[in-house]
């Protein structure tokens, strides 16, 4: 069998994952934000519900992406380039956030500075502390997601093993856990409610390779299935705690609909689209998600506790609508400053510190 190999940049994926952290910014915005509170209710849609599942089309394209960046590493490399990736921007953004959430009137600086330290780890759960964002939650599945392939690579068994062993009795374990063990341990050590976005995507970069066999329709069957599992429990928990309720057809499709929008965009190699405006718009997808959730509520939160409140004539000239165009243009603006201005020296700095023991690769998975 041939094996192609994938060495370009996807630039179809830049624009796919912008799209997808703009279709979570209007879930926040207009659909569980006004639900919860956070933005008038008069500001609800229930069309952006599936904006949520632009989460789902992140974590496909991570299983995709993540292969590619996995081939032909070893795990400290893989470590390595993982950490130049995540780190610069997440680091830039936690201080926006945190900058931002200690404005509000009322909150304590003093615990949002502790709160962001121990964000800071992934996991300021272990400190018995909330993130300082609610969107933090992707990155722990995502570093967990890496922790899986890194010890693969320790043992040397990735590359040989991962679409012939791996993801079978990943999917088996996850599949068996999810609807019957219920086992808390397999859970968070396995991921198994996402296993089924990781598989996918991964099964993906394996067809993209022509490296495709018999058990791969049965493993794209199986993921579905876990995807599938994952979007109901989401359903159901949106029913049970607002009461509203939503098509099963509809989540039925969700899985088979993420699948193959990543499928066909990962086929697209180049856009008719300025390289640099390309590179930034998918660089921003990153920033643009760790940023719009908690500076949205801050730009809402300072307009109604303290500019309308110095300036109650202000409340007939800024209306609801323009406050959310000004909090979606700001993070935007932001999320563009941080990949521009922030990020590259961050990055370069890092580069330096580790560039001795890593080596080039023509991959490009940013």
């Amino acid at each position: 069998m041939n094996t192609k190999v994938i060495t370009n940049r996807i630039e179809g994926l830049d624009l796919l994952r912008f799209g997808a952290a703009f279709s979570v910014l209007f879930y926040h915005y207009f659909f569980i934000g006004p639900l919860q509170g956070f933005w008038p209710i008069n500001q609800f849609f229930s069309l952006f519900h599936f904006g949520d599942f632009g989460v789902d089309v992140f974590f496909i394209i991570s299983g995709l992406v993540i292969s590619i960046s996995a081939e032909g590493r070893r795990v400290y490399q893989f470590a390595v380039a993982r950490f130049i990736r995540i780190m610069p921007a997440f680091v830039a953004c936690s201080i926006i956030t945190a900058i931002s959430s200690s404005l509000l009137p009322g909150v304590a600086a003093s615990e949002i500075f502790i709160r962001w330290l121990a964000s800071l780890t992934f996991y300021p759960q272990l400190f018995g502390l909330e993130s300082i964002s609610g969107v933090y939650w992707t990155l722990q599945i995502e570093l967990k997601f890496y922790v899986i392939v890194a010890l693969f690579l320790a043992f040397r068994v990735w590359s040989t093993y991962k679409f012939s062993v791996i993801i079978p009795v990943w999917l088996i374990i996850s599949l068996i856990n999810v609807f019957y063990l219920h086992n808390l341990f397999l859970k968070d050590f396995l991921i198994t409610e996402y296993t089924g976005h990781f598989v996918a995507g991964m099964l993906l970069y394996q067809i993209r390779r022509g490296e495709q066999n018999s058990f791969t329709p049965l493993g794209f069957l199986l993921s579905g299935i876990l995807i599938w599992n994952h979007c109901v429990g989401f359903e159901s928990w949106i029913g049970g705690t607002f009461k509203y309720s939503f098509s099963d057809i509809g989540t039925f499709l969700i899985a088979p609909i993420c699948i193959a929008l990543v499928y066909y965009v990962s086929g697209i190699k180049t856009v008719p689209i300025n390289s640099k405006l390309l590179a930034l718009l998918g660089g921003m997808s990153y920033t643009l998600y760790l940023l719009h959730a908690d500076f949205g509520f801050f730009i809402r939160a300072m307009t109604d506790r303290w500019l309308f409140a110095k300036f109650p004539g202000a409340t007939s000239i800024i209306n609801n609508q323009l406050v959310v165009l000004i909090a979606i243009f700001s993070s935007l603006i932001l999320a563009a400053v941080v990949v521009i201005y922030i990020e590259p020296p961050l990055r370069r700095a890092l580069k330096r510190v580790f560039t001795p023991k890593v080596p080039e690769t023509t991959v490009d998975i940013r």
